[in-house]
């Protein structure tokens, strides 16, 4: 009897990971949860990392991770705030909780930048660069933790202008991404997981060549508005952070921001 009770419930020990819903964790939870997807869609030893976080569910680990580490200060502000605040993880510190999360269990260090274009960087390299670096983490069996931002005109009466004002940003994990750039192509596809729906999502990063547009690189603390098309643009279905609330005539865009991932060339 023992022996069929195994049988029976052994498949549930091999079933594919779910998408961890943001509602479950916080609000503002998508980075603890892009963490959690991170693990447990990444490697066998990542996967043992999120086994081994304390609690039985996926949100009870991110909620375990937002209590253990996300409290810790902010070495970003370093004004006695914590990395995890109401408004969530700034992108820098997402780097830093990931691998304090890692750490404690000796997986290798992960890399964080900003996917800005470099001075003189063509646009095409631009896309190859960024392309390049998701797919070697890809391929190494980790999954990357991208951060889009979204910004959109917005009209000042004080001065007359329209201002190009930030939006909302957005943690998710990629979980695959298109295996090679073809010969003219001007962007790539990628599948991720998406925390603020819960599901495996589609999404286009691309260059921009008609039109040009400014965004912000950086945090609340430290930021600086950057031109001449220095981040890859984002096309997603599911993507939202604030856009659907703007007047349909005007311009919005979705910045690839920032990335979490692993970098064979930093581990020699």
């Amino acid at each position: 009897m023992k022996f069929l009770n195994l049988l029976f419930i052994s498949p549930l020990l091999f079933a594919e990971p779910m998408v961890l819903h943001q509602n479950f964790v916080h609000r503002e939870g998508c980075g603890p949860c892009a963490l959690v997807n991170h693990l447990q869609f990444g490697t066998e030893q990542e996967r043992a990392v999120f086994e081994k976080l304390r609690g039985k569910t996926a949100a009870a680990k991110a909620k375990e991770i937002i209590k253990r580490y996300g409290r810790r200060q902010s070495p970003t502000y370093r004004d006695g705030r914590a990395v995890f605040r109401e408004d969530g993880v700034t992108w820098e510190d997402m780097t830093r909780l990931a691998n304090w999360v890692r750490g404690d269990q000796d997986l290798p260090k992960l890399s964080g930048n900003y996917l800005d274009r470099k001075k003189n960087e063509d646009l095409g390299d631009h896309l190859a660069r960024v392309h390049g670096s998701l797919k070697k983490s890809l391929d190494a069996g980790v999954k990357p933790i991208i951060s889009f931002r979204a910004f959109a005109p917005k009209f000042y009466e004080e001065n007359g202008l329209w201002i190009w004002d930030p939006l909302k940003g957005h943690f998710v994990t990629i979980l695959e991404i298109q295996a090679a750039i073809a010969e003219g192509e001007k962007g790539f596809r990628f599948r991720f997981a998406d925390s603020g729906t819960g599901k495996i999502e589609t999404g286009y990063a691309f260059i921009s060549e008609a039109r040009n547009f400014v965004a912000i690189k950086g945090d609340r603390r430290n930021w600086k508005w950057v031109d001449k098309r220095a981040f890859l643009l984002v096309n997603a279905p599911s993507l939202r952070l604030g856009t659907q609330e703007k007047e349909w005539f005007l311009r919005v865009i979705i910045t690839l921001n920032h990335a979490v991932f692993f970098d064979p060339e930093a581990e020699e």
